[in-house]
């Protein structure tokens, strides 16, 4: 498996925590999809990474951040 797969399934495992309300773990999904994004991601990819990152902020009540994300 690719590092790009490794990434893409942070992303999918990130959006279930979510979906779940498993802020911690999905918070630990995107940190680690984030590290891999520059070298491993497309443009279409990296922009469902800073979606996710918008929605794990709102989820969180940080809503300055989750504007500069969405």
């Amino acid at each position: 498996m690719g590092w790009a797969n490794v990434a893409s399934s942070d992303l999918e495992f990130a959006e279930y925590y979510l979906t779940h309300n498993d802020l911690a773990n999905a918070k630990l999904s995107l940190a680690h999809a984030t590290t891999l994004a520059p070298k491993y991601l497309d443009e279409f990819v990296i922009g469902e990474l800073e979606y996710l990152k918008g929605k794990l902020a709102i989820a969180l009540k940080n809503y300055p951040e989750a504007i500069a994300y969405l």
